[in-house]
């Protein structure tokens, strides 16, 4: 029994750690969604745009950093925009179709074995809804 106890002891703060670890990369997703709809910008002329400061290169490495696995559908939930490691995750189409104007984090578990948090929801631009997920590894 005090075999046990010691166990479960040394447990604790394994699972705080993991608790508190997904707590943060689910904020950060989130703040990654935001960050990746404040810089897009889309026309039926133009196409889809990214718009940041190239001179600035904090500006330039968030914007990298979203773009790291990151999709964009149009309100079909067709693909107009994607990173290659998004693809290589498989996004299950109920997670794409997951939020709304609110932003939802899920959980999802890539066919390599990585898990990763999935933050989407709805974007609009130029008055058409488009769905915007991105993505960080746990």
């Amino acid at each position: 029994m005090r075999r046990l106890t010691q166990s479960l002891l040394l447990m604790i703060p394994l699972v705080a750690c993991s608790t508190s670890r997904i707590k943060r990369v689910a904020s950060d997703v989130t703040a990654d969604w935001h960050s990746a709809k404040a810089h897009l910008r889309l026309s039926s002329d133009r196409g889809i745009d990214w718009l940041y400061n190239t001179s600035d290169i904090r500006d330039a490495q968030r914007v990298e950093e979203v773009r790291r696995i990151y999709g964009l559908t149009d309100d079909h939930y067709n693909l107009l925009e994607y990173s290659p490691r998004f693809l290589a995750i498989k996004v299950p189409n109920e997670i794409l179709r997951a939020g709304g104007d609110n932003p939802k984090v899920s959980a999802v578990r890539a066919p390599d074995g990585v898990r990763y948090l999935i933050c989407s929801g709805i974007f609009h631009s130029s008055g058409r809804t488009y769905h915007l997920i991105v993505g960080r590894p746990l």
